[in-house]
């Protein structure tokens, strides 16, 4: 009877397997349909003082990935329109521009790191245009995750990717070993610092690059398929919250 129940077990264990993989293969395929490459724009409302001083938006949403710049007649610029892959405007939790509205599609590429895909997410505008707000939220890198990883509504891309990567490894100890490393680097002045390595008391950036020598390594030219940096500090976290303490300390310099 124990021959019979191992039996069976080896049985489960290799159907897991093949669904496993299968279940890989495809969200990986429906992952590139949506677009190897995505951008998105998240239009941000106007502040209590833009408000004051009669500011008005002057970039509207039209749908779901068209967004149109109204005409300034002052300098007789036309209205511009563009598209993108998805469009977040408004401020209120009907108009769709939450921070989990934001992270929800983005934490099906957290799915398809674990894979084994490489993935880059990266927030880009003018100062005071609401990146930091995104990617970390209003209460700095760590903030909006409890000790239990219970997020806040204001908690960012950054917390959320990081108790979404823990969640999903989760779900798979039962059949698979995973271990956890993390560099943090800076690109200054076309050098990279490594920002896990550097010392509280240098203030100046420059200095701070100089501390250390990296060797970069292009994905071409790297064993691995891809970008390495040689000599960077490397950190083991076991848990969301060991990650985020990682990322502010990182932050700090």
């Amino acid at each position: 009877e124990a021959k019979l129940m191992i039996g069976k077990n080896e049985k489960l264990h290799h159907a897991l397997y093949v669904e496993t993989g299968r279940r890989k293969i495809l969200h990986n395929k429906l992952e590139d349909l949506k677009g190897r490459i995505r951008v998105y724009v998240r239009i941000r409302p106007l502040s209590s003082r833009e408000v004051s001083n009669k500011c008005i938006d002057v970039l509207k949403k039209e749908d779901k990935q068209t967004c149109t710049l109204l005409a300034d007649t002052d300098r007789v610029c036309e209205i511009k329109t563009w598209e993108f892959d998805q469009i977040f405007c408004g401020n209120s939790d009907n108009d769709g521009n939450t921070q989990d509205a934001v992270f929800k599609d983005t934490k099906l590429l957290v799915t398809s790191a674990v894979d084994g895909f490489n993935v880059c997410i990266f927030a880009y505008g003018q100062t005071g245009s609401g990146k930091t707000f995104t990617m970390f939220g209003s209460n700095c890198i760590g903030g909006g995750v409890q000790s239990n990883s219970d997020i806040s509504a204001d908690a960012g891309l950054a917390p959320r990717a990081a108790t979404e990567l823990f969640r999903v490894l989760a779900e798979r100890e039962s059949n698979s070993s995973t271990h956890v490393e993390v560099s943090m680097l800076e690109v200054y002045n076309d050098t990279v610092c490594d920002l896990l390595t550097q010392k509280q008391n240098e203030t100046n950036n420059e200095e701070k690059c100089k501390s250390k020598t990296l060797k970069i390594t292009l994905a071409e030219h790297s064993e691995s398929g891809m970008v390495e940096v040689g000599g960077a500090a490397r950190e083991h976290v076991q848990n969301s919250n060991e990650l985020l303490d990682l990322f502010e300390r990182g932050a700090a310099f």
